[in-house]
């Protein structure tokens, strides 16, 4: 894949380093896609799995079958969890800035940053209005 990339967009117009990021981000997508594709697999036997568990369990009520169902609902919950942290993490990075600065968030984001910096430039300031340079003072 690397080497067609290259001898695909390799032109003397080209920069180099132009040319390395888009291709760690092309192989980047590709091994977001293979990963997708692993988890959609493992995710429908999980399913199929706990269907046919559930089938045998209706039928002979065994409590070996009814603890492999529940190992199998805890795996299918277990990747349901980790989609949800995921988006959550990605929440995260998206719309706040500063780590471990509580209440710090992306100026476009906030009502107290008026209308952003010139030159595409964005301004982070606090969420809380006491800590902001640009808040109005409190009125009482």
């Amino acid at each position: 894949m690397g080497s067609h990339f290259l001898t695909m967009n390799d032109t003397p117009t080209t920069n180099i380093v132009t040319l390395w990021e888009t291709l760690k981000a092309v192989i980047r997508g590709q091994f977001i896609a293979i990963a997708a594709r692993q988890n959609a697999v493992k995710r429908q036997q999980l399913e199929d799995d706990i269907q046919a568990l559930e089938v045998t369990h209706r039928q002979t009520g065994c409590l070996v079958v009814r603890r492999q169902l529940t190992i199998q609902q805890k795996q299918l919950r277990a990747l349901d969890e980790d989609k949800v942290e995921y988006a959550l993490l990605r929440t995260n990075q998206k719309f706040y800035t500063g780590g471990e600065q509580g209440g710090s968030i992306v100026g476009s984001q906030t009502p107290y940053t008026g209308h952003g910096m010139p030159g595409g430039r964005t301004k982070v300031v606090r969420w809380y209005p006491y800590l902001s340079e640009r808040a109005d003072p409190p009125t009482i």
